[in-house]
């Protein structure tokens, strides 16, 4: 934890005064006050906070559709507001295949997978306890897809007590940051649960000083997260890579042909997860700068395989 609040406290030369000024602080908290809704918020607001950040690893509701039950039934498919994620192209194919219901959100494949930052914003009125909730959830499904790609290729899955996602809500002019982290099933053979753990709260409205902070730690969360993302992708495109430069080569005592019309498919077995907000168990979920990152090169091999007949 004191290692994400040092990586949060960084300063970002973005929000120095000569290039954040008191004027802009002005216009942020005339937007703060006439945003209604939710809508609003998303649109006027946010986009001050999080400065000039790079859109292609970004996505905006749309429902989790397509990620595994996190509990049964009783839950709808997480939403985030926003979200951040890797750029599909970042990832080897037969991974992304093989982990498709941990890491990829939606059927639309071109938007990002992978999350392991999110935001979740209320207008005004909205109830307080709404949003904690939708932390603990957002949090425990990029949690458990930055556990699959970690564990990727290993017998078991892999569990070291640190977090490798954020998730933060927006309401009233307060922005709160939290950790999420897997912890090993309690009974052999059980799911894994999800803690979620305050990072720190801010009062954004309260003067420019304040806000400065809070704008630094939003933006350097949204850097860290893909730090940590990249190294998780990056882990399991060797394992993948590794894997395919070990397949055994055919007998050259058999004729063999090849194919490369179509792509291999590869296996992984997947846990669900539970978390330890207070929710019925159940199955079904339908400084430092610059401020932008860019993607790191693509590490993926190509989908093409080897389809083999053999002639004995």
């Amino acid at each position: 934890m004191e290692e994400i609040r040092q990586a949060l406290a960084r300063h970002r030369a973005s929000l120095s005064p000569s290039r954040f000024t008191n004027e802009d602080f002005r216009r942020f908290k005339r937007q703060h006050r006439t945003a209604q809704g939710e809508p609003a918020v998303l649109s006027d607001v946010v986009p001050i906070i999080e400065g000039a950040q790079g859109k292609r690893n970004a996505a905006r509701d749309n429902a989790f559709r397509n990620l595994e039950h996190l509990t049964d039934d009783t839950l709808v498919p997480g939403k985030p507001d926003l979200y951040y994620g890797a750029r599909p192209e970042q990832l080897n194919p037969d991974v992304r295949s093989a982990l498709s219901g941990q890491i990829v959100p939606t059927a639309q494949e071109e938007l990002p997978i992978a999350p392991n930052f999110f935001l979740e914003v209320k207008g005004p009125g909205a109830s307080a306890e709404v949003a904690p909730r939708q932390v603990c959830y957002d949090g425990a499904l990029g949690a458990r897809g930055i556990l699959s790609l970690q564990s990727y290729g290993e017998a078991e899955k892999v569990y070291d007590n640190k977090a490798y996602a954020l998730t933060c809500y927006y309401m009233g002019g307060v922005l709160g940051i939290y950790t999420s982290h897997p912890i090993p099933p309690l009974h052999p053979g059980g799911q894994p649960g999800f803690v979620t753990t305050e990072v720190k709260q801010y009062l954004l409205t309260a003067d420019v000083d304040n806000f400065r902070q809070a704008a630094a730690a939003y933006r350097n969360g949204i850097d860290w997260a893909k730090r940590q993302r990249d190294e998780a992708i990056d882990r399991a495109n060797e394992r993948a890579n590794r894997a395919a430069s070990q397949l055994p080569g055919p007998s050259p005592d058999v004729d063999v042909k090849v194919n490369f019309s179509s792509p291999i498919s590869a296996s992984n077995a997947t846990v669900d997860g539970v978390t330890n907000m207070l929710m019925t168990a159940s199955r079904d979920l339908s400084s430092f700068e610059p401020d932008i990152f860019a993607d790191q090169p693509s590490t993926s091999i190509s989908p093409q395989t080897l389809h083999l007949t053999v002639m004995l």
